[in-house]
């Protein structure tokens, strides 16, 4: 997953901060959570959407560690 991605996965717009990433994580996790969906195929969409929004929010939060900007900078 790219970093374009993962941004439009989460519905964010750049500059992107940290807690906007956190807020959206959230938000959408609360509203994809597999447990929420009742049937077998919105429990499948739901996971398999639930998913894809860790992922983007594990990337983005990759993206804005400390260390990543320090090694970035020193590249």
């Amino acid at each position: 997953m790219n970093t374009n991605q993962a941004i439009e996965t989460l519905r964010l717009r750049r500059p992107i901060t940290h807690d906007d990433v956190r807020k959206a994580f959230r938000s959408l996790a609360k509203e994809f959570h597999p447990d929420k969906h009742f049937t077998d195929v919105a429990r499948e969409n739901a996971s398999a959407m639930f998913v894809r929004i860790k992922r983007s929010e594990e990337h983005t939060s990759e993206l804005q560690s400390p260390c990543n900007l320090v090694c970035r900078l020193l590249l």
